[in-house]
Parts: structure tokens; C-alpha cells; sequence
């Protein structure tokens, strides 16, 4: 059982101080759910970026080349592998900062110069890194609007090259099971002022997935709420359109963007409207047990 008792959110982080009575599990330890809501409080601030890049990009119309991104808070560490004017396989490697979003259009915006290497045979034993030459050949931006498509500008010796990029999907994530949950949603301009604020919710989801659609059912303070609608996923990421009905009568329209499961748990970010005329925003987090 968890009481919010003060609420106070800027820009930059969200901080929430509440009291909680916390249950124990039979191993002796607290239940996840205590300690989700640090983490929803604490995730905005420790996130230098707060936005993901990682994965393998491509573009479907040109199989064969593609660009794989590794992120370690602000900086992605970028790996192109293409091909050079005799046709022969080039890569290029670039650590990308992030340099905010773009004015206007509020593109997630990362850069970095460009790299060629060469260097020892992948046979040569042993493999000497001294013997590794790096070279400068241009920059490269990465731009974003929604962190699903992408576009890439670099340049190599001179030459540029502007690229259409999105996520690849390998496989279908599977967000099947019960979890510990905790939700963190900002509504903001209601009809009702007073409907303004922040609510954390804690308690028990279960995810049901079938091809195409998920549905998830949070339960938290004698409230239950089901979420459903069309899944897709992009890449390591997957987003649901949902309608949902709580069992007080709330009504609304949701969307969990961002979402990216681990055999550990599941987080996301989610924005949307219901019947109060509220818009709505926030995050989840929840462990499998």
C-alpha cells in the first residue's frame, strides 16, 4: 500500500517522496513494485540522452548495408558497413554524442567524426593493436523524429551521403506473464484544473499477446484497468495503440511507445487522452516475479 504525499516535477528530473508500507515475498526481500517507483523517479535524471538509439538500422529498399548503434548513456558508438567504389566491404566507426534536439522539428540529434581503420589479418595470431591505423574521413549526424526512422548524413573523403534508415526487426518480442508494476502518469490540461497532477500507481499487470495485438491489465489501489489494441515493433523496441476502460468508468486512449522487454521485466514510456479531457504522459516499469 503506497501514499503519494508530495509531487514535484521539473524539466530535468521527477521527484517523488511518498511512504510506503512494504510487503515482504517469502525470500525475505521487498516486493519490485517498491522498488519501480525509485526508478521511474530516479531514470529521468540519471539519463543523460533519454533517448535510445540502439539497435541494427536499415533500409528495407536497399538490403546489403546497414548501420548497427550501441548506446552508453550520451555517447553511441556507430558501426556502417557498406561498400567502396570498386564494390569491395568498407566499414566506418564513429562515437556519436548527443547534441539535443533540433530546434523546431525536436529531432533527437547525435554526431561524431568518422573513422576508417585498418589493420592485421583476422587470422594473424597474435593480433597486434599497434599495428591498427585509424583515419578521419568525414563526419557523421544521425537525426530522428520518433526513434523508430532515422536519417543519416556523413560524409567520406569528401564525398557525401545522405541515408533513409529504420529500425530491423529480427524477431517479435514476447511480453507474455504476470508482473510487479508501477506506473508514473502526468495529466495536464484537463477540463477540470484540478484533475492536473501526477499519479503513481503500484500493483500487479498481466500482458497478453496474440500476433499483432497485446493487451495489459494493471490492477492497483481496488482499480483495474485494461489497456488493448494493434502491437507493433520496430526493431528491439514496440509501441501499442490501445483503448482502455478502467473499472471505475475512465475511458481514454493510450499509446506504450519506447516499450523493450528483458527476460527481467518490461519499461516503456506511454501519452494519450481520456474522458476527463486530460492529456496524459508518463512511464512504467515492471519485473517479472
Amino acid at each position: 500500500m503506497s501514499e503519494v504525499t508530495q509531487i514535484n516535477t521539473t524539466p530535468i528530473e521527477t521527484h517523488i517522496i511518498f511512504r510506503q508500507e512494504v510487503a515482504m515475498d517469502p525470500r525475505g526481500g521487498a516486493l519490485p513494485a517498491a522498488m519501480l517507483a525509485i526508478v521511474l523517479a530516479s531514470s529521468a535524471a540519471r539519463a543523460a540522452s533519454g533517448y535510445d538509439v540502439s539497435d541494427v538500422w536499415w533500409n528495407p529498399a536497399e538490403s546489403g548495408w546497414g548501420l548497427e548503434l550501441t548506446q552508453h548513456r550520451d555517447t553511441a558508438y556507430a558501426t556502417l558497413y557498406v561498400y567502396d567504389a570498386s564494390g569491395r566491404p568498407t566499414w566506418y566507426a564513429s562515437a556519436l554524442t548527443f547534441q539535443g534536439l533540433t530546434p523546431q522539428t525536436r529531432e533527437v540529434n547525435f554526431a561524431g567524426d568518422l573513422y576508417e581503420s585498418s589493420g592485421p589479418s583476422f587470422a594473424a595470431i597474435p593480433f597486434t593493436p599497434s599495428s591498427v591505423v585509424r583515419r578521419k574521413v568525414g563526419t557523421l549526424q544521425l537525426r530522428s523524429p520518433d526513434l523508430v526512422r532515422a536519417t543519416i548524413t556523413y560524409t567520406v573523403d569528401g564525398v557525401p551521403v545522405r541515408k533513409d534508415i529504420e529500425r530491423l526487426t529480427l524477431r517479435i518480442d514476447d511480453y507474455a506473464g504476470d508482473y510487479a508494476a508501477s506506473f508514473s502518469v502526468t495529466s495536464s490540461r484537463c477540463t477540470n484544473p484540478a484533475d492536473d497532477g501526477t499519479r503513481l500507481s503500484q500493483g500487479t499487470m498481466q500482458i497478453a499477446q496474440s500476433p499483432g495485438a497485446l493487451s495489459l491489465t494493471m490492477t492497483s489501489d481496488a482499480r483495474t484497468c485494461t489497456y488493448a489494441g494493434p502491437y507493433q515493433q520496430n526493431g528491439r523496441l514496440g509501441s501499442v495503440s490501445s483503448l482502455y476502460q478502467c473499472s471505475t468508468g475512465e475511458t481514454g486512449a493510450l499509446v506504450f511507445e519506447e516499450m523493450n522487454v528483458q527476460r527481467f521485466g518490461v519499461m516503456g514510456r506511454l501519452w494519450g487522452t481520456d474522458t476527463r479531457g486530460c492529456h496524459l504522459e508518463g512511464r512504467f516499469a515492471a519485473t517479472r516475479p
